[in-house]
């Protein structure tokens, strides 16, 4: 029975303590995107292959969040297997 307080004793310091998880950093450029699916193909210079995304504010975002600069191919899906960011 002492095990079993102890155990839960224990268990509950280690909650109160415990550090949350932390989210991920939101950059102020980031915003939300509307579900419409309007196909833009972009690549960055030095990729090998182009990427699909979803619409215009889903390429701003991963422009934002990875602060890379792409440039538009043509507004539809990429040809071939390209990755798709939605």
């Amino acid at each position: 029975m002492k095990l079993i307080l102890l155990t839960l004793a224990v268990f509950a310091v280690a909650c109160i303590y415990a550090t949350p998880l932390d989210k991920p950093e939101v950059k102020a450029c980031m915003k939300k995107c509307p579900s419409d699916y309007k196909p833009l193909c972009a690549k960055e210079a030095s990729a090998k292959q182009p990427t699909t995304f979803g619409n215009s504010c889903v390429l701003e975002n991963y422009k934002c969040e990875s602060g890379k600069v792409l440039e538009v191919i043509k507004q539809d899906e990429c040809d071939g297997n390209a990755p798709v960011r939605l």
